[in-house]
C-alpha cells in the first residue's frame, strides 16, 4: 500500500509538470508558425548595415522581406483597401515567415505569386491559381511624402493651405509605377497583424526575393531567447547602427514567442502560470507526505511486538530508527522510477 501511495505521488507530481511543459512547447511552436519562428524583427535596415545584425555569434537563423510598392486592385469592395502590396520573401521567409498554404505551392522564382484569400473574402475580388495578373507596381505618395504599411488608405491630414483636416485619399497616387507580370502559383491565409495590420491599405501578395535591395526587414531568431532583449540593444549601441538607435527605422520585438519561451519584459503572465503549478504540486506533495507518513505509521505500529523483541535483544533505539529509515529508502527506490514512469505514460495519454 505504501509503494502504491509512493508510485501514485510521483505519478500525480510528473503528471502535472508534463502536461505544463507540454502545454508551453505547444503554445511556443504556434507562435513560431504565426506570426512566424523568429526574436526580432529589423525594419526598413540599409543594406551595408545587415552585417551588423547577423554577423553575431548568438543568431541561430536570418531570413529577409521586402517591402516592393503598391498597385491598385481593380473592383476591390472594400474602400479603405483599394491596393495590393508587393512583398519578395526569401526562401527560408517562405517556410518561417508565418506564411500558410491554402491550395497551390510555394514561388520558385519572382515571376510566381502568392495571393490572400482574403482578397476574395474581404475585397471581392476572386483569382485563381493558375491565373497571370499584370500589375503596375509603385510607391504611394501624398503631398510629396511616401507612405508605408502604417499610414491607412483613409486618414485626415492636416493641409495648411486650407487650413483644416482633409482625408489623404484625394491627395494620394501611386508614382514610379513598374508593370510586372505574375502566375499565381498559390494562395495563403491572410498573413499575421505584425505584416499585415488591421488598417492596412492594401492586400499582401508574395513574390520570391532574387537580391537583396537598398533597405530590407530582416527576422533574426537568437540561439538563447534569454539574451534577445540583451542582444537587441548590443545592435542599437553600434556605432554604425545608430539609425535604429535613433529611430529611422524601427525593430519589433515577437514578444508572445519570448514570453512563452520563458524570456518577457513583463513577466507576469508567466509568473502567474508558474505560481498556479507551484501551488498544485506543492498541494499534491503535502497530501502525499501525510498519506504516506499515516501508512508508514500504521506499518510501524502493527510491527510493535517484532520491534519490542529485536529492542530485549539489545537493539537500539538509533539502530531501529535506522532500520525503519532503510525500509522506507527501499520502498522509494521501488515507488519513485515506477511512479515517474506512471506519469509519463499518463501525460502520454492525456496529450
Amino acid at each position: 500500500v505504501t509503494i502504491i501511495g509512493i508510485i501514485l505521488s510521483t505519478a500525480l507530481i510528473c503528471a502535472v509538470a508534463g502536461v505544463f511543459s507540454s502545454f508551453q512547447k505547444t503554445i511556443v511552436k504556434s507562435y513560431e508558425k504565426e506570426p512566424g519562428n523568429f526574436h526580432v524583427n529589423y525594419k526598413n535596415v540599409p543594406e551595408h548595415e545587415i552585417k551588423y545584425i547577423i554577423n553575431n555569434r548568438e543568431v541561430e537563423k536570418f531570413f529577409y522581406t521586402q517591402d516592393v510598392g503598391y498597385s491598385k486592385l481593380s473592383g476591390s469592395k472594400n474602400e479603405n483597401k483599394p491596393y495590393l502590396h508587393l512583398m519578395e520573401y526569401d526562401e527560408v521567409a517562405l517556410r518561417e515567415g508565418g506564411v500558410h498554404l491554402i491550395s497551390g505551392r510555394l514561388p520558385k522564382n519572382s515571376n510566381e505569386l502568392l495571393i490572400s484569400k482574403h482578397i476574395e473574402t474581404n475585397g471581392g475580388v476572386k483569382y485563381n491559381v493558375g491565373d497571370k495578373i499584370k500589375i503596375k507596381v509603385g510607391k504611394r505618395m501624398s503631398n510629396g511624402e511616401e507612405l508605408d504599411e502604417s499610414n491607412p488608405f483613409n486618414y485626415e491630414v492636416y493641409n495648411e493651405e486650407k487650413q483644416e483636416y482633409e482625408s489623404n485619399k484625394n491627395t494620394e497616387t501611386i508614382e514610379n509605377t513598374v508593370q510586372r507580370e505574375f502566375t499565381i502559383v498559390g494562395v495563403i491565409q491572410r498573413l499575421s497583424y505584425q505584416v499585415e495590420t488591421y488598417n492596412s491599405p492594401g492586400y499582401t501578395v508574395i513574390t520570391l526575393m532574387d537580391n537583396i535591395n537598398e533597405r530590407s526587414n530582416v527576422y533574426v531568431k537568437y540561439k538563447n531567447p534569454r539574451k534577445a532583449y540583451n542582444l537587441i540593444k548590443d545592435v542599437q549601441k553600434v556605432d554604425k547602427m545608430d539609425e535604429i538607435y535613433r529611430g529611422k527605422y524601427n525593430l519589433l520585438v515577437n514578444t508572445e514567442l519570448l514570453m512563452f519561451s520563458g524570456v518577457a519584459r513583463s513577466e507576469g503572465t508567466m509568473n502567474v502560470v508558474y505560481g498556479l503549478i507551484a501551488i498544485v504540486i506543492g498541494i499534491i506533495i503535502v497530501a502525499s507526505v501525510f498519506v504516506i507518513r499515516n501508512s508508514f505509521a500504521i506499518s510501524v505500529s502493527e510491527r510493535m511486538k517484532q520491534i519490542g523483541m529485536i529492542s530485549s535483544v539489545g537493539a537500539t533505539k538509533k539502530q531501529i530508527k535506522k532500520s525503519v529509515l532503510y525500509e522506507g529508502f527501499i520502498l522509494g527506490i521501488i515507488g519513485i522510477p515506477l511512479g515517474i514512469l506512471s506519469g509519463v505514460f499518463a501525460t502520454y495519454i492525456l496529450i
